[in-house]
């Protein structure tokens, strides 16, 4: 399928082999995204937060979801991660700026919500995270880059890496009213 180009290939073949019941978990694929680069300081960060998505992982894994992880995005990988009709949701870590230039991506590029095309997102897709930087500032661009009942999860503001931790296990110091496990319940049953 040439919708898949940008993922690397040892999930190509997952995504192109599944079957078409929509009914079975087998169809929905979650993916977590990190875009930092490949700098000392930006590795630290995401050592730092990769661990915290682990159980997550293994409880989608168990439920027949698709897990996918791209450990460092560029730009063409996620809108290609946006565009795949079986993501059901899409976490994203790594900076974002603080003006309306979106988050950045690993091969150095920016993403804004102006390069997101409704025709082009994904058809399952409900539920977008960015534990970027200042896109809670930029939320409702976001959201009118997705269709109506995409739910964003954003922050106002910087990131703490210990926010995004605690999001992403019990959540308490994040800003959140709700933590990754309780979004990604309603993610997959919405």
């Amino acid at each position: 399928m040439s919708g898949y180009s940008g993922v690397p290939p040892q999930y190509r073949e997952i995504l192109e082999n599944r079957s078409n019941d929509a009914s079975l978990n087998i169809n929905k694929t979650v993916y977590f995204i990190y875009t930092f680069k490949e700098t000392g300081y930006d590795q630290k960060m995401k050592s730092q937060e990769r661990w915290s998505i682990n159980n997550d992982i293994s409880w989608l894994e168990n439920k027949g979801i698709t897990v996918i992880v791209l450990e460092s995005a560029t730009k063409k990988e996620l809108l290609n991660a946006f565009s795949d009709n079986n993501a059901i949701s899409i976490i994203t870590s790594g900076h974002g700026y603080d003006n309306e230039e979106g988050i950045q991506t690993s091969d150095g590029k920016s993403l804004k919500p102006s390069d997101i095309l409704k025709e082009n997102v994904g058809k399952s897709l409900n539920t977008v995270v960015f534990e970027n930087c200042w896109q809670g500032d930029i939320k409702s661009d976001w959201e009118s880059s997705f269709e109506n009942n995409t739910n964003i999860v954003s922050w106002k503001g910087p990131v703490r890496t210990y926010e995004t931790i605690s999001f992403n296990s019990i959540g308490l110091f994040d800003r959140q009213p709700k933590n990754l496990r309780q979004i990604l319940k309603n993610s997959i049953n919405p």
